[in-house]
């Protein structure tokens, strides 16, 4: 009987783990990404964050590597603002959204999604979330109509269907390019910095 129990117990912690990891971020946590326009460039201009490869993908790197005033003003290094994580197709929705879209800068009107939660006690931010029935240069990134019907409120990196390893913690980490991904023969380097408030214990399922 006690092992019958256990195996129901089991089943039922599997089950919830499949439907989510994690839950929202605090207010004040920031995705914010940083670009080296070409990445052959980088260990002249920046040799401590030399890392843009594939086998470089979601490694933590120096702090340096995401502050725009750490590099030289040759090398044309450049930030965005911190992901809004709101609706780009609805400017009166404020909301922000766990599981959101942004428009990619090498190729405007084409899209990604991100997941941003806390996982594990941390803030975990994942790539290449792609919807259901897409797969890499199959439908994703996505076009804008594709976008908007896949944007979701409440979610983490497996209701996302993201792509691990995803980055987890603060800090400054090597982000997904085009030419990580085999999309494009695009050389800007990407970095992306994780901030904010550390994740409160009921925010983790």
């Amino acid at each position: 009987m006690l092992r019958c129990i256990r195996r129901a117990l089991g089943a039922l912690v599997f089950a919830l783990g499949a439907v989510a990891l994690g839950g929202p971020v605090p207010d004040d946590a920031i995705v914010q990404y940083f670009r080296a326009p070409d990445h052959d460039l980088i260990k002249d201009f920046m040799p401590d964050c030399d890392f843009w490869r594939k086998e470089d993908l979601a490694k933590k790197v120096p702090d340096k590597c995401c502050d725009v005033k750490a590099w030289p003003v040759e090398s044309k290094f450049s930030s965005t603002p911190p992901d809004p994580r709101t609706n780009p197709f609805n400017k009166q929705d404020k909301k922000k959204y766990a599981c959101y879209v942004r428009e990619r800068l090498p190729a405007p009107g084409t899209y990604i999604r991100n997941a941003f939660a806390c996982e594990r006690g941390q803030l975990k931010l994942s790539e290449g979330c792609r919807p259901t029935g897409t797969s890499m240069g199959k439908g994703y990134p996505m076009n804008a109509s594709t976008a908007e019907q896949n944007q979701e409120l409440n979610g983490d990196s497996r209701t996302c269907n993201c792509d691990p390893p995803g980055y987890a913690g603060a800090g400054c980490f090597v982000a997904l390019s085009s030419f990580i991904a085999g999309v494009g023969p695009d050389p800007t380097a990407n970095f992306v910095k994780l901030a904010g408030s550390a994740c409160p214990p009921e925010a983790e399922l």
